[in-house]
């Protein structure tokens, strides 16, 4: 696969040249530079170039991981500095990628791979994750199962990015419930912005953020896509004394 953005040279000019290690790491840094001028300068996306960015703003990034790697073998860099490169191409690679999945979903819509699932399910099979990422602070509350008709993907994402951001922004234990056709997220955080709530659904859109905590906003994104394109109810109640949030889902009858 090829690429037509500036930073997809970099690897055969790093290979050929005889530059020094602060040349070299300039000529980097220049490309990353460049890389996301390109992307600023293409914020208000159609439908057309979102599905076309899907593909190629993947490639560079593979290709600049490939060149940190150069790097680090040219000039025996040391593994702490690895680490914080890798680190730094991580957080866009997994920032733009999660813009555009939901950048795909939010224009796409539903697709085809629709599954009849259980909640409880869901919950249990993420509890592990959440409970190592953040030492046991979920309490999970599961009065009831039911069954939902979804992508097992999307509804893996908006549960988990409901219970993340509450265990980010918040210090205590996350009460997560399940009853009805109801799950319920409460924290005893700060709240979320007045602006971010009338924003919802915005890329980005987070507000200012606690100095300790990294966000990009995709998270609220992402639940706000997903439970409009399956005609969810989300509910959100915020103040200074903390959190809920509800996604409600329609019942299903057996026939």
């Amino acid at each position: 696969q090829t690429c037509a953005l500036p930073i997809c040279n970099l690897n055969s000019e790093l290979k050929g040249n005889s530059l020094s290690k602060d040349d070299d790491f300039r000529l980097l840094l220049q490309r990353i530079a460049n890389f996301a001028d390109r992307i600023n300068s293409n914020r208000k996306f159609t439908r057309r170039w979102t599905h076309q960015m899907v593909h190629e703003l993947k490639t560079p990034l593979t290709i600049l991981k490939q060149d940190v790697e150069l790097l680090t073998q040219k000039y025996s860099i040391s593994s702490e500095e690895t680490k914080q490169l890798n680190e730094s191409v991580s957080k866009v690679s997994t920032t733009v990628t999660n813009f555009l999945n939901w950048a795909e979903l939010n224009y796409s819509g539903q697709n085809q791979n629709l599954h009849m699932l259980r909640v409880q399910r869901t919950l249990e099979d993420l509890k592990p994750v959440w409970d190592k990422l953040y030492k046991d602070r979920v309490n999970l509350n599961i009065k009831n199962d039911f069954k939902v008709v979804s992508d097992p993907d999307h509804l893996e994402q908006l549960v988990n990015n409901i219970v993340i951001n509450a265990l980010k922004y918040s210090t205590g234990t996350v009460e997560v419930t399940l009853q009805q056709t109801e799950l319920t997220v409460k924290d005893n955080g700060s709240g979320i912005p007045a602006n971010v709530i009338e924003n919802l659904g915005s890329p980005f859109n987070k507000g200012s953020v606690q100095k300790d905590v990294e966000g990009s906003g995709l998270g609220l994104a992402w639940i706000k896509t997903v439970t409009e394109t399956y005609q969810w109810d989300l509910q959100i109640v915020s103040s200074g004394m903390g959190t809920t949030i509800i996604v409600q889902f329609p019942e299903i009858v057996a026939t």
